[in-house]
């Protein structure tokens, strides 16, 4: 199965929604939320690795590439502050959240979502044909389709 023409439209909502159902209870991070913006997609929620839960708040520049979403780190803040001096703990508990995740992969400070690979781990054999992805506010557009 092939997609054609699609035009998909996310909202932050349905963001939030999906994250809550599909969160592993043992991932180390808690209370994720969503919000997009034309910059970027917003992603927050407090890392509970350490001691006491640890907040932050990063932004992601979302593109197409090779057939896959990818989300570039554009900005990060931990506890309020740039996170440069936590971006290992910070790339880790990513890392460690998409493991298992066969269709999700951390590399090169990005990352990337194979909806072929997802849809098809579902018993879904379709090929998208991603074209492009764009930010507006509430909602993100992911366009698919053509040959």
């Amino acid at each position: 199965m092939e997609i054609l023409s699609l035009s998909l439209v996310i909202a932050e909502s349905d963001l939030n929604a999906m994250s809550a159902r599909h969160l592993p209870s043992d991932a180390p991070i808690r209370n994720l939320n969503f919000a997009i913006f034309p910059e970027g997609v917003q992603v927050g929620g407090e890392y509970r690795g350490l001691l006491l839960p640890v907040p932050f708040t990063t932004l992601w520049s979302v593109t197409v590439e090779a057939n896959c979403l990818v989300g570039r780190l554009s900005r990060s803040r931990i506890v309020g502050v740039p996170a440069s001096l936590l971006h290992g703990i910070f790339w880790n508990a990513f890392r460690k959240a998409a493991s298992g995740q066969l269709a999700v992969r951390v590399e090169n400070n990005a990352v990337h979502l194979h909806l072929d690979e997802m849809l098809q781990q579902r018993g879904l054999p379709l090929r998208t044909n991603l074209r492009t992805v764009r930010c507006e506010v509430g909602r993100l557009i992911v366009e698919a389709g053509g040959l």
